[in-house]
């Protein structure tokens, strides 16, 4: 299962058409698009198979491919982390669009901040608040 991550346009407006993301995903040097047959492993069983990918997108990201996959109005990523969901921002802003989160989250560039707000309090509530630099009593002159 997993958490999903999606972009996709507010109510009201058109939906994010295929042809629109294969477009940007073919500009963007990060992406790599996939037709024709694709020789895969299951993780479980070890077992290799054989499926036929049309216009699947990968971004290559650090040594990995993490696959945005188009499902007829919106574009999805499972268990992404900031550094993809900051990507994700990214596409959306030039496809007119947001980036939800299962459950409703809507990440945006106050999400990053409240983040670190969140962070920061967790942090001087674990180890402290870091103390004041003291003043010196030293006066230097010009």
């Amino acid at each position: 299962m997993g958490y999903s991550v999606y972009i996709e346009r507010e109510e009201g407006k058109e939906p994010i058409y295929e042809e629109e993301w294969i477009d940007y995903a073919d500009k963007d040097e990060e992406f790599e698009i996939v037709d024709g047959e694709i020789e895969a492993t299951n993780p479980q069983t070890g077992k290799k198979f054989i499926y036929e990918a049309d216009n699947e997108t990968y971004y290559l990201y650090k040594s990995e491919k993490v696959m945005f996959r188009f499902n007829q109005k919106y574009i999805t990523v499972k268990n992404p982390n900031d550094d993809i969901i900051l990507k994700m921002l990214k596409i959306a802003k030039e496809l007119d669009a947001i980036v939800m989160g299962d459950g409703g989250t809507i990440y945006n560039d106050t999400y990053f901040e409240q983040k670190k707000k969140e962070n920061d309090t967790e942090l001087n509530k674990t180890f402290g608040k870091a103390p004041e630099p003291k003043k010196s009593k030293w006066k230097f002159w010009k």
